[in-house]
C-alpha cells in the first residue's frame, strides 16, 4: 500500500487497482430520497416548550401497491406545508431518521425538508 497526497495535500491511499478514497467518496454521494404522492392528511402543528415545532402530513403514493406514508416537517421547515392542501400531488424530499426510545423500541421517522408540486 502506498500513501500519497491529493491536490489539497490531503493524505490518500494509492492502490494501482483502485481509485483513491476521495474519488470513491465523491462517487458514493447519492441523490436525495423522494416520494411522489397525493397529500391525504395535514395534521395541526405541534409546538413544544423548548421551541421545537413539528407538522405531520400523510401522502398516498400512486400505483397498484400504493402506500400511505407519514412525514414530519421540523422547526423552520414546518411552514413549507402552508403552501399546500389536501388533494395536492407533490414530490417530497426527505431524510430517514432512526432512534431508540427509552423503552428499548426502535423508531424510524421520515423527515421532509422540501416539497414540490408534482402535477
Amino acid at each position: 500500500m502506498k500513501i500519497g497526497v491529493d491536490e489539497n495535500l490531503d493524505p490518500v491511499i494509492l492502490r494501482p487497482d483502485m481509485k483513491t478514497i476521495k474519488q470513491n467518496q465523491l462517487e458514493m454521494k447519492r441523490k436525495p430520497d423522494t416520494k411522489l404522492g397525493e397529500i391525504v392528511t395535514i395534521y395541526p402543528e405541534e409546538q413544544y416548550e423548548n421551541g421545537f415545532r413539528k407538522v405531520k402530513f400523510v401522502i398516498m403514493t400512486p400505483g397498484a401497491y400504493s402506500q400511505q406514508l407519514l412525514f414530519e416537517l421540523h422547526n423552520d421547515k414546518a411552514d413549507i406545508i402552508a403552501a399546500y392542501q389536501e388533494g395536492d400531488f407533490v414530490r417530497v424530499f426527505f431524510d430517514i431518521k432512526g432512534n431508540r426510545g427509552e423503552n428499548g423500541n426502535h423508531y424510524t421517522n421520515l423527515i421532509a425538508w422540501r416539497i414540490e408540486c408534482a402535477e
